[in-house]
């Protein structure tokens, strides 16, 4: 690992614990195993770490895709749960950076507020490309149904973390309920 993902996961760690204001950059830098003056060189501040974060071991930009073909066979029902699973998949390996995120932009953090905002667009441009490829929605209905799932997917989860309850199997439960909801009659 190098010293800059070192850095980021040791500051992941402190301010998952303390939020950015309890967390310091010399704490960062002991945990870590350098000088402050290292954690300094590679991001500049406690703020350029804490985007870093974000950028470097949360979602933003990261290439996730879903072919149509892994949807051949399947109900809508069970295209709709397939793609709550991944989502709640995909998100549970960034959970401590979702709850950093929530924690800081809950805080008024207009920066954390700002990474929220752009993660949340990419996801709904993913959610919405899914939604088309499984078959599921159409041009004139893709915003209103991504809206949906996004609200389903993001309520779930954050509840998920709030409650401590991240196992798969209760998630893939939680994904049939929701999926059989969703779709009776409405898609």
């Amino acid at each position: 690992m190098s010293t800059r993902e070192k850095l980021l996961a040791t500051a992941l760690s402190v301010f998952s614990e303390r939020g950015t204001d309890g967390g310091s950059m010399r704490e960062i830098a002991r945990r870590a195993g350098v000088n402050v003056a290292t954690a300094y060189h590679h991001f500049g501040s406690k703020r350029a770490l804490f985007l870093a974060i974000f950028r470097e071991l949360g979602f933003l930009d990261a290439p996730i895709d879903v072919a149509a073909s892994s949807f051949e066979g399947l109900t809508p029902r069970q295209r709709l749960e397939a793609i709550f699973v991944g989502a709640w998949a995909f998100m549970g390996t960034g959970a401590d950076v979702v709850r950093l995120m929530v924690l800081e932009a809950t805080k008024g953090d207009d920066e954390a507020r700002a990474v929220f905002r752009e993660w949340r667009r990419q996801g709904d441009d993913y959610i919405e490309r899914v939604l088309v490829r499984a078959g599921l929605a159409q041009a004139t209905n893709v915003h209103q149904r991504a809206w949906l799932v996004r609200q389903t997917i993001w309520g779930t989860f954050v509840e998920a973390l709030m409650y401590g309850t991240l196992d798969a199997e209760e998630l893939r439960d939680k994904a049939r309920t929701a999926a059989e909801a969703l779709t009776s009659g409405v898609w």
